[in-house]
């Protein structure tokens, strides 16, 4: 069964000094003052109370009430925080995988190369510190309840010389944490309602996020590097698209939105190796380039707005299905042509 906790410090020797409180439900985790720690999960039935070290060393480990030295297994809720908020230990994780109810962390965790975090069945992990992934590091989920999640509030950092990093859970990066793509291609499915990124992308890196279930918030990056998307994008609120030229890729081929669950295009929107469906509540306030012998379809009897630039390049369209007056593209901006091109062409009713 899917299970939705709160984890809490329970050896005074480890209470926080701070105020602080945290609120768990299905959907969001709300941190006040200061963001240090609390995550989900009952109380902790073990803590990290070494120095820096392996997370396999038993010695780092005490059990919560015993005091026992062992190292954390599948049911157990687990807590790294010194208390001491001056300093920062590093806990890694390189020559096992690790499997467990759930991690509250308030300190460094280190993932090592090809090294897998397993989260049990309803489980989640909360950063308020940083989460670093070594070259093909992963996290993992079972994707069986909104409950399971990534919820980041601290930096989660895929590593310099890394090639490739992935976190596959049912909410992945849910809070509004830093997100550090340093090196390599961070790969991340999203199995649920997500709120917006805006994660920093270094050369020649890449965000790739691959979504199943609804997004909303303001989608952008910094950096030198790319965010690249597929799958379907369903609104459900307000979504603003706000990369510059040269930072999105898009296989996405749904763009769902509806009047009040809107999607904008404020930035730059490439469709240069799909042929997307979109239509109602979609806006593009940026430039939406069409590419070479790409087709835009528009939704059955819906329509889509442009203020910003619509550009066409060569034997790009868009297409209706001819099936109600109000299947319509709605032109107060600019419609352009693009130099060098031969035919484009634009059929609805």
């Amino acid at each position: 069964m899917s299970r939705s906790r709160v984890l809490t410090k329970s050896q005074p020797a480890r209470v926080m000094t701070a105020a602080m409180a945290l609120v768990a439900t299905s959907v969001a985790i709300v941190v006040i003052d200061p963001p240090m720690a609390s995550a989900a999960v009952g109380d902790c039935t073990i803590s990290w109370t070494g120095g820096d070290g392996a997370w396999s060393d038993a010695a780092n480990w005490a059990e919560d009430g015993t005091g026992t030295n062992r190292v954390p297994t599948s049911t157990d809720d687990v807590c790294i925080d010194d208390g001491d908020a001056a300093t920062s230990l590093v806990v890694t994780i390189s020559t096992t995988n690790v499997t467990v109810a759930s991690i509250l962390n308030v300190e460094t965790v280190e993932v090592g190369t090809s090294r897998t975090v397993s989260i049990v069945e309803g489980g989640s992990i909360a950063n308020t510190g940083t989460w670093r992934m070594i070259d093909n590091a992963s996290v993992r989920g079972n994707f069986t309840a909104p409950d399971e999640r990534f919820v980041n509030t601290g930096t989660l950092e895929i590593a310099a010389n890394a090639s490739t990093a992935s976190i596959s859970l049912y909410t992945v990066v849910d809070g509004p944490g830093t997100i550090n793509v340093v090196s390599g291609t961070f790969n991340v499915d999203i199995g649920t309602a997500t709120t917006g990124w805006i994660p920093n992308v270094a050369t020649d890196a890449q965000l790739d996020a691959t979504f199943t279930q609804p997004i909303t918030g303001v989608f952008d990056m910094t950096g030198d590097g790319t965010v690249a998307w597929s799958g379907t994008v369903t609104a459900a609120g307000p979504v603003e698209l706000a990369f510059e030229p040269g930072e999105f890729e898009t296989t996405v081929t749904e763009w769902e939105s509806t009047a009040t669950n809107t999607i904008t295009n404020t930035g730059h929107l490439p469709i240069t190796t799909q042929n997307p469906t979109i239509g109602t509540g979609f806006t593009n306030t940026g430039i939406v380039e069409v590419g070479t012998s790409r087709t835009v379809t528009i939704r059955q009897a819906e329509s889509i707005v442009n203020t910003g630039t619509w550009r066409m390049i060569d034997n790009a369209s868009v297409r209706g299905n001819f099936t109600a007056p109000d299947e319509r593209f709605v032109n107060t901006g600019t419609l352009e042509i693009a130099a060098n091109a031969s035919t484009a062409s634009i059929s609805l009713y």
